[in-house]
């Protein structure tokens, strides 16, 4: 089976740098990653994204920078997962991150930190990847 999911790479920009959103997940392994999420049936990826950005850190002020031309593949449960709708969102830094307004509690905890720290902390390579590859020209 084949689950299709979104990812989120969500950052603020101040006055010379530029800090990600990582949040620490607590459901099913424990580690740090970007905000993702499962596509439901008939629902578009721009549509799964507010519904995730709602659930899982409780915003609804944000602006879509770009749609990144980037996969992420990997293998949970005997399922193949594919994030192929990854998101560059802009948000304001004194947006309040509320985690885990679904029924379901993934995160325990957030951080605000720079690429080089983003890249230390996150659990998986293809994630560390994804991060690397991003251009500080894209961030507006």
């Amino acid at each position: 089976m084949i689950i299709k999911k979104i990812g989120v790479v969500i950052y603020y920009k101040d006055k010379n740098n530029i800090y990600f959103l990582i949040l620490h997940r607590v459901l099913r392994w424990v580690g740090w990653e970007i905000l993702k999420g499962t596509i439901k049936k008939n629902e578009k990826p721009l549509q799964a994204l507010k519904r995730e950005l709602k659930e899982e850190i409780n915003i609804k002020n944000f602006k879509v920078i770009k749609k990144i031309n980037k996969q992420i593949k990997f293998k949970w449960d005997h399922n193949n997962v594919i994030i192929n709708n990854i998101f560059l969102v802009k948000i304001d830094k004194n947006s309040k991150i509320i985690l885990n307004k679904n029924t379901r509690k993934e995160h325990d905890g957030h951080l605000w930190v720079n690429k080089q720290k983003a890249i230390k902390i996150l659990t998986w390579n293809n994630t560390k990847t994804l991060l690397k590859g991003l251009n500080r020209n894209l961030f507006k």
